[in-house]
């Protein structure tokens, strides 16, 4: 509202300005000329040009007061058309339209939409939502290997010792060859479920001769003190230990501690070579492993003299 009134007093200014400019060039033309005489035929003139000044500044007046009116004009359209899309937001849907919003912000928040294109797909097998429905789980240690004393199970952790005792079924009779696959696999399997009463079930299902049973479990002894991972290698000497144990077992605990005697004898000092800290991997993973599995009056005939349990 300030923008007009500021435009109308600079014209007017304007205006005045030349009017006074003109009223002052006509009061200096009305002075006395050089030889004391006034001359009628130019203050005519000058009579005509005041009045011509005059009409000039009456008519800027005038359209100084028309385009303020305009931009006032402009002014107030701009403002109502800024105040149409507040107006126009606060208009409500129609009934029907807001059920059927509300039914849809509802079904969003009970139940996610699929990704696009999987619509029509039911979930696997064994994979259905449970919902409010507790899962049992399961834990079983390795065949020989109690809970450590002194240390609880997290809750929902019950053990079971159903996997040691349920019988493997056979495949067919003992080939080295296929046996050495398997126990590629079987190493390759324990390292990703780490189940050590699954394969010590593969093991058994193989029905590998008592004559053989000895020579297997320092191969697979070899195996596993070659295995840098700690975490994986820790696994595969309980899959050893675990050999012994169970009923039926696997391996006779006999063949196992012969296995064990032959690994200390035969490979041990050639490993060391290739792995340096074997005699401390040895010292803290494998002798409590099979210390777990075989009293000490029993296991120490078969160790090294710097190994044995007191």
């Amino acid at each position: 509202m300030q923008a007009p009134a500021t435009g109308n007093s600079l014209a007017e200014g304007q205006s005045f300005n030349h009017l006074a400019k003109g009223l002052h060039k006509l009061s200096h033309a009305n002075s006395v000329d050089d030889d004391g005489s006034t001359s009628a035929g130019s203050s005519d003139r000058e009579n005509d040009r005041s009045q011509q000044l005059i009409a000039t500044a009456l008519d800027t007046k005038m359209h100084a007061d028309q385009r303020g009116a305009a931009a006032l004009v402009c002014l107030m359209e701009m403002l109502s058309a800024a105040q149409e899309p507040t107006q126009s937001s606060k208009t409500r849907a129609p009934k029907a339209m807001r059920k059927v919003q509300r039914s849809q912000r509802q079904n969003k928040k009970t139940k996610p939409s699929p990704p696009p294109g999987l619509d029509g797909f039911s979930p696997p097998p064994g994979l259905q939502q449970t919902k409010d429905r507790a899962v049992p789980l399961k834990f079983t240690p390795p065949p020989g290997l109690p809970t450590p004393f002194g240390i609880s199970l997290p809750p929902g952790l019950e053990l079971s010792d159903a996997e040691v005792t349920t019988p493997s079924k056979v495949v067919g009779p003992y080939d080295p060859k296929v046996f050495h696959r398997e126990l590629v696999a079987i190493f390759r399997e324990l390292s990703q479920t780490t189940n050590v009463a699954a394969a010590v079930r593969r093991v058994r299902s193989q029905t590998v001769p008592q004559s053989h049973q000895a020579s297997e479990t320092t191969d697979i002894l070899t195996r596993a003190a070659e295995e840098c991972r700690g975490t994986h290698r820790r696994l595969f000497f309980a899959f050893a230990a675990g050999l012994a144990k169970g009923d039926p077992s696997a391996f006779e605990s006999v063949e196992v501690l012969s296995g064990v005697e032959a690994f200390f004898r035969d490979v041990f000092d050639d490993l060391c070579e290739e792995v340096p800290r074997l005699p401390n991997i040895v010292e803290a993973e494998l002798i409590p492993t099979l210390r777990a599995v075989f009293p000490a009056e029993i296991l120490n005939p078969y160790l090294p003299a710097r190994f044995r349990v007191a």
